[in-house]
């Protein structure tokens, strides 16, 4: 036990370790910066709209992205046209979005009943709204348009059960007594419906996110109502209970997303692999450092086996606190990710680096040189998480006979970097926790008809991988015993 935890001790506080720590953590923080208001998932501009009377028409704008936050610098522009246009000529106005991403539009007319156009011009999009009718209306009284409930993005990985509500008060102030009610609906016999949650209104921008899981599935439609003070309904926005509970699960921006994310990670935990293997064997054998050890009282596979388990703990701890933070702090639910699947995924990756890591052993009993090891590896590596399609291409137009896309898909999702990939398709095939309905996902190599079922694909992957962790070992081990 002295021995192994010294072993693990020198493989942690290794130079080679820590490079590949520090390295790691700069891919990652490279990699997924958030990109702005303005860019990848985060991108665009939308906007809310209400109106009210105050000697002319006042529209109050609410610019956001695709996040829901404010976006500052948009161009609103409002034009009022009459019904008759020869003897009364079009009027508008426009302004400009401040920080919080309110532009409000003054058109000082008199007359009541106009339609009104709104266009909204920012660095990332324009917007154009036809056929609002305004009227005049008592002071102090709101009119909500467009966009009074929104549904928004949120996160890295796209869609999210979270719906913006735009409900200024007058002037644009905070609104009074306003409720928002959340209802299941179901489809007869009989019919009825089940109020999901009634929150007071505080602020003109309120955000309100349910958990996919705590939807019931069963309902027709879910169902959000702004009720006013005097207990009318001012606005309603319905959507089936699949754009809430399994859109964010399966929808091709989602699902992308996070199919990218686990490709990216299955390519990080065999870099990982490789850093600590450097470390643990392949370094100390290649400067022949294991000699010394070889001449105390042990043995060939016992130093095999202790330097090893010094590589295997913290590429298990490594991975598993990559996973926790990529998918459970910053998953898509605001709860994060389910614990199985979270659980799931950290698996694949300690399985994958294990394979790897067994490869650098292996290798380390071929090939003398250390930084000789470490490179074939990590080229292999990047081959199979990234130029795996390339490589197929090469050799098809070497042959004359081009695969199909479902071959290519196949050979892209069936190698030991893809194993994540696999996990979460078979994941939300059905494989998963009840807590989340089983449903496929978009990830590559997933769902073509002509391939094996997500769940046949995982069985398949997993079995490949396990097989090429343990047989590489036991290879090292025949080596170590039998070899100098």
């Amino acid at each position: 036990m002295r021995a192994f935890l010294a072993d693990l001790r020198r493989t942690v506080l290794a130079p080679a370790s820590i490079a590949t720590l520090l390295l790691t953590v700069g891919l990652v923080a490279l990699l997924t910066a958030p990109t702005g208001p303005a860019g990848g998932p985060f991108g665009g501009s939308q906007f809310a709209l209400s109106y009210e009377y105050d000697h002319g028409f006042v529209f109050h704008f609410y610019v956001f992205n695709a996040t829901g936050q404010p976006v500052p610098g948009a161009n609103a522009q409002v034009e009022l046209s009459s019904g008759n246009q020869s003897t009364t000529p079009a009027v508008g106005g426009s302004a400009t979005a401040g920080p919080d991403g309110v532009a409000t539009v003054t058109v000082p007319v008199n007359d009541s009943n106009w339609s009104a156009t709104v266009v909204l011009m920012s660095e990332y999009a324009t917007s154009t709204f036809q056929g609002l009718s305004v009227s005049m209306v008592p002071p102090g009284t709101v009119v909500h348009g467009p966009g009074t409930f929104s549904p928004i993005f949120g996160g890295r990985y796209g869609l999210t059960p979270e719906i913006l509500l735009y409900d200024p008060g007058p002037g644009g102030s905070a609104p009074t007594g306003s409720t928002v009610v959340v209802r299941a609906n179901f489809t007869g016999p009989p019919a009825r419906d089940s109020v999901l949650s009634s929150t007071p209104v505080s602020s003109p921008v309120s955000h309100y996110s349910l958990s996919g899981s705590a939807l019931p599935l069963t309902a027709s439609e879910i169902e959000f109502d702004l009720i006013g003070p005097d207990g009318s309904t001012i606005s309603t926005w319905v959507a089936p209970p699949s754009d809430l509970a399994v859109l964010p699960y399966t929808a091709a921006s989602w699902g992308q997303a996070l199919s990218e994310r686990v490709t990216f990670w299955g390519f990080l935990a065999p870099l990982l692999a490789v850093g600590f293997g450097y470390a643990a064997y392949a370094r100390p054998r290649g400067v022949r450092a294991l000699e010394p050890i070889l001449a105390l009282p042990t043995t060939r596979l016992a130093v095999l086996g202790r330097r090893y388990l010094s590589a295997l703990l913290p590429l298990t701890a490594a991975t598993g606190l990559a996973t926790v933070i990529e998918f459970q702090v910053d998953g898509p639910d605001p709860n994060g990710l389910g614990a199985v699947l979270v659980a799931a995924i950290w698996g694949s990756l300690a399985l994958e680096g294990a394979a790897f890591l067994g490869i650098v052993f292996l290798l380390a009993h071929v090939i003398r040189s250390a930084a000789a090891v470490a490179a074939l590896t990590i080229a292999l590596d990047a081959f199979l998480a990234y130029f795996v399609t390339a490589g197929i291409w090469l050799v098809a137009s070497l042959s004359g006979h081009y695969p199909s896309a479902a071959a290519i898909n196949a050979a892209v999702l069936d190698n030991p970097t893809q194993l994540t990939a696999a996990t979460v398709a078979a994941y939300f095939a059905g494989l998963g926790s009840p807590g989340i309905p089983a449903r496929p996902i978009y990830v590559v190599g997933a769902a073509p008809p002509s391939l094996p079922s997500p769940g046949a694909t995982f069985e398949i992957v997993v079995a490949m991988v396990g097989i090429l962790a343990i047989g590489t070992m036991l290879l090292a081990a025949g080596l170590a015993r039998y070899r100098d």
